[in-house]
């Protein structure tokens, strides 16, 4: 069990090291909001919008949120 403990703490140690090192390593997950998961296949040009303007409106955008994944098949 400390050996185990002891491998996770060396390889979180290690990645931070490196993410550190690289200054293109983006500090935040890419963040968006994906239209399939509610809408399916009845998005639109004006349904699209509203959504990006909620985003702003709401705060999204300042946490983060950039993204508007428009998903269709």
């Amino acid at each position: 069990m400390v050996l185990k403990k002891l491998a996770i703490t060396t390889c979180v140690l290690l990645f931070t090291l490196f993410v550190k090192s690289q200054p293109n390593v983006a500090l935040t997950p890419p963040m968006g909001w994906n239209s399939w998961n509610l809408f399916e296949e009845e998005v639109s040009d004006k349904l699209i919008r509203g959504i990006a303007d909620a985003m702003v409106a709401s705060g999204m955008a300042r946490a983060g949120y950039q993204y508007i994944v428009l998903d269709d098949y």
